[in-house]
């Protein structure tokens, strides 16, 4: 019995890989702008605390991630969440009013990054518009400079970089999705032609 030369396979069906492929990016391409198209602007921060001389600076640094952690759990609050729209006067309309989808889009919005070992953490918040997503990032971290002590009295944030926000659109993210559009229409291609060959 012969074995099946798929290469063979493949460069006969190039036509029905190539189709299946251009689907899956249209698909790819319609979910993305199906999405409200935002920009993202970043503010970072440096969370620091006064443990006392004997503490050695590995420790340090690790009670410093912990804090950011314990930070980013705070802004996912709703009492965070109002008091950040209330201080920078951003319109609440761009929120949902169900609690439920609020939280979700409030979570959404606002991203907090840990750099690994620094003790730098970076607020990044996303919108349609790229003055409001300066306004709310540069809000968030303020707003992060206060409560910190307040919660963490051996602890304070500064922030370190003003809101720097993208020149263009970062979410969603058209070429990641236009990538992954192609590679499942070829694994989909790839698949309806071994189903050819069985038959």
């Amino acid at each position: 019995m012969s074995s099946i030369n798929y290469l063979r396979i493949f460069g006969k069906s190039w036509k029905t890989i190539f189709v299946i492929c251009i689907v899956g990016l249209i698909i790819a391409f319609a979910f993305s702008f199906a999405q409200p198209l935002r920009y993202s602007s970043t503010v970072r921060l440096l969370v620091t605390q006064s443990l006392g001389n004997g503490v050695d600076p590995y420790t340090a640094i690790k009670y410093s991630e912990k804090q950011v952690s314990n930070i980013a759990q705070i802004v996912d609050t709703t009492s965070f969440f109002t008091s950040v729209l209330q201080k920078s006067q951003i319109d609440p309309s761009y929120f949902p009013i169900e609690d439920n989808q609020r939280r979700a889009k409030w979570s959404d919005t606002v991203d907090i990054v840990s750099d690994s070992g620094t003790g730098v953490m970076s607020v990044i918040a996303y919108h349609t518009d790229r003055e409001i997503a300066k306004k709310l990032a540069q809000a968030v971290a303020e707003e992060i400079v206060i409560i910190t002590p307040t919660y963490y009295q051996n602890s304070r944030a500064q922030i370190i970089d003003d809101a720097l926000a993208s020149r263009s659109i970062v979410k969603p993210n058209i070429l990641k999705n236009a990538f992954l559009g192609i590679l499942i229409g070829i694994l989909v291609s790839v698949l309806v032609v071994l189903w050819g060959v069985k038959e």
